[in-house]
């Protein structure tokens, strides 16, 4: 039971292309409900507060946030209305990710249904093994390394700012010279930045030996008699930890690419067209004036063509990640062996 680097990686990309059209239908009305959820909350909170319906023509995107702290809103309100934003999204996110996990490591398909959202008993455990994972590795190693930087920085302050009294010359008592405790503090940086990077090594580390828990309890059948904790503590012992992470590092440096691909050279393109389409709909304005039409809908049709575009391409783009996340998941569990018990 090991980890191959090879497999690992190829298994991933190939989950992710060969499967994409069971991905795009497991996943786009999960993600568009979020993404939808995500730019109306704003605007629904505005209107909570105001007693008036505020649309995005009154307050655009990158002006409706200025609008909710002019609105006399809450910090409490704000952070409830974040809260419970966040909640339907990651229920959005388990309610299409566990089923790829499934059928990425264990082969059972999901329903032949073009739109379906469900979140039932499993996903609530994936979910619960997630947070708990990233709680522990948070409570455990983030915690004192915050505590940690903290004292540090204040004893040093406290040093820093001490006065001390030296006598120069021996012979008498009556010269005096005032000189601050600790004038260079670059010991005290030194050992600073050591903590800091002693406590990041441990937490990476314990992220990698607890990264497959949500993917073993995703796949868990009544049957099965693994723990999923275990099974990824052994899976990812030895040298199989920095297989891991060199796995994970070159899918990164993969998904970083094609996002590259995708919005500067795809979006370019595509941008380059819009504006031909908008110097080509602006030089017939006049004749459209004209001949007594107007040329304000066919501008406002393009705007929300690209609008609408860049968000197809964006859910795209996280369909094919979440894929990738899914059969790299997949690939893990089947390489631990514990199927097989």
């Amino acid at each position: 039971m090991g980890i191959s680097f090879y497999k690992s990686v190829t298994e991933s990309l190939g989950f992710s292309v060969h499967h994409y059209d069971t991905a795009f239908r497991l996943a786009w009305l999960p993600l568009l409900l979020s993404v939808l959820a995500s730019m109306v909350a704003p605007y629904l909170l505005l209107s909570l507060a105001t007693g008036e319906v505020i649309t995005i023509e009154d307050y655009p995107l990158d002006t409706i946030g200025q609008a909710l702290m002019g609105a006399g809103i809450g910090q409490g309100t704000l952070v409830v209305a974040n809260i419970c934003l966040a909640l339907f999204v990651t229920i959005m996110y388990t309610a299409f990710f566990v089923p790829l996990i499934r059928y990425a490591g264990r082969g059972v398909v999901p329903g032949h249904h073009s739109a379906s959202i469900h979140f039932g008993g499993r996903h609530l455990k994936f979910l619960v093994s997630t947070v708990a994972t990233i709680g522990v590795i948070g409570m455990v190693l983030y915690a004192p390394l915050l505590l940690s930087v903290y004292f540090i920085r204040s004893y040093v302050s406290q040093a820093m700012q001490r006065q001390v009294a030296v006598f120069p010359d021996e012979d008498s008592l009556h010269r005096v010279d005032v000189q601050a405790g600790l004038e260079n503090p670059w010991v005290w940086s030194v050992f600073n930045w050591i903590i800091v990077c002693v406590f990041v090594v441990a937490i990476l580390y314990f992220s990698l030996r607890l990264f497959v828990v949500p993917f073993f309890a995703a796949v868990r059948e009544k049957s099965d008699t693994y723990n999923s904790v275990r099974a990824s503590w052994r899976l990812t012992r030895s040298w199989n930890a920095a297989k891991l992470a060199l796995a994970i590092l070159v899918l990164w440096l993969f998904t970083v690419i094609v996002s590259i691909i995708m919005n500067v050279y795809v979006a370019g393109l595509l941008q380059s067209a819009m504006m031909a389409m908008y110097a080509f709909a602006d030089q017939t304005a006049s004749m459209a004036e004209t001949l007594g039409g107007d040329h304000q809908p066919v501008l406002d049709f393009l705007t929300w063509t690209w609008a609408v575009t860049s968000i197809l391409a964006n859910m795209a783009y996280l369909i094919f990640f979440y894929g990738l996340i899914a059969g790299l998941g997949g690939s893990l569990v089947r390489q631990s062996g514990v199927l097989a018990d």
